[in-house]
């Protein structure tokens, strides 16, 4: 039996997995103990909720830190007090906290670095008061409450208000920086004892528009200084837009002129080529050595020297009965007109065409005009 299994073993193959080490086996089976024990703890009940939230928790307070490092993205201004305006420094602060992710207890901690001189001698005396907050409308010991009460003082709100009341829109300034403007001045002035009616705001900003937009904007009597300044804006591009077709058209209108101008020009320049001609064509006076008071020619008339009827001469005159007298007949100038020449004629053919080309040029202009008003 034993020889029969020998020689059973002897030929068949080795086998190589029975061959390993004994060191390997057994780190096979610690290797599959944990294995094992994982699995049955990821199977027990609510260990894998565990997990999860472990996991969350971990994830999100990495994000924080990330969040609350001390890396600034946009830096603050420091405050000294005296003539230093706190409405603008306030608001610099806030929107630098903001930028930083700062929240009121953040911004509580780093403001005093950012008071130097007079504000920081306030400050150390204020604190004691103490200031708990950074901003609460029920809570007097807030950091702004007390440092506006401080240092935004009666002289400054009185120059704020002067100003305010001064402010006019400069001729290139737009809408939008003049409201700025305004809204800007408003913020410094309002506070919670005293602030300008809505309506009174309104009034103020239409009556310092530019002349134009004030007459645009008066006549519709807004009650809010946001619809009013919505109004203005609506009328500046109204008044934009057509400023630029008033430029189109006065182009069109020049250009018009220009070429009326032309055909003038050339019109006067053949009125005064056809007067040459004519003055050139015309023969020159003739000499005559007779007496100029007794005109010659096949048209004259005899008139008696004696009665001074036409028709007969002294010597002949029936009314003289002695005829004794002879004298020389004086006959009477014929006054004749010369026809107007051919060249009279177009010249003044030419001169009623040049005045209709014109007036016609100058009703064409004039309605231009009008269509322009209307438009």
């Amino acid at each position: 039996m034993s020889n029969l299994q020998n020689n059973q073993g002897q030929g068949q193959p080795p086998n190589r997995f029975n061959q390993a080490p004994q060191v390997n086996q057994a780190d096979i089976q610690a290797l599959t103990a944990a294995v094992q024990a994982l699995t049955g703890q990821m199977l027990a009940p609510n260990n894998l909720g565990n997990a999860m939230n472990t996991l969350n928790a971990t994830v999100a307070a990495n994000n924080n830190a990330l969040q609350n490092r001390n890396h600034n993205v946009a830096q603050v201004p420091t405050f000294n007090g005296g003539n230093q305006d706190p409405i603008t420094w306030l608001n610099e602060f806030n929107a630098t906290a903001t930028a930083n992710r700062w929240n009121d207890a953040q911004k509580l901690q780093v403001v005093p670095a950012y008071l130097k001189g007079p504000a920081a001698v306030w400050y150390q005396a204020a604190v004691l008061a103490p200031i708990n907050a950074w901003a609460a409308a029920a809570n007097v010991n807030n950091f702004e409450h007390a440092f506006l009460t401080r240092f935004r003082t009666a002289a400054m709100v009185e120059m704020w208000a002067t100003e305010l009341d001064q402010r006019q829109q400069q001729p290139n300034e737009s809408v939008d920086e003049y409201a700025s403007s305004i809204q800007e001045l408003y913020q410094r002035v309002n506070d919670a004892a005293f602030a300008y009616p809505d309506n009174l705001q309104a009034r103020k900003f239409v009556s310092g528009l530019q002349p134009e937009l004030y007459m645009a904007v008066k006549p519709f009597g807004d009650q809010t200084l946001a619809d009013a300044i919505g109004r203005a804006k609506g009328c500046e591009l109204t008044l934009r837009s057509g400023k630029t077709k008033l430029l189109n058209y006065a182009g069109q209108t020049t250009s018009e002129i220009t070429e009326l101008t032309k055909l003038v020009a050339a019109l006067t320049e053949q009125i005064t080529e056809i007067g040459k001609k004519v003055t050139g064509n015309r023969p020159p006076p003739r000499s005559d050595s007779r007496n100029p008071n007794v005109p010659s020619g096949p048209n004259r008339t005899i008139v008696c020297y004696t009665c001074g009827e036409a028709g007969h001469v002294s010597r002949r005159c029936p009314n003289n009965a002695t005829n004794t007298s002879v004298t020389n007949p004086v006959i009477a100038p014929v006054v004749t007109t010369t026809p107007p020449t051919s060249a009279t004629n177009d010249t003044q053919s030419l001169v009623q065409e040049l005045l209709k080309q014109l007036n016609s040029a100058s009703n064409t202009t004039t309605t231009n005009g009008q269509q322009s008003s209307l438009n």
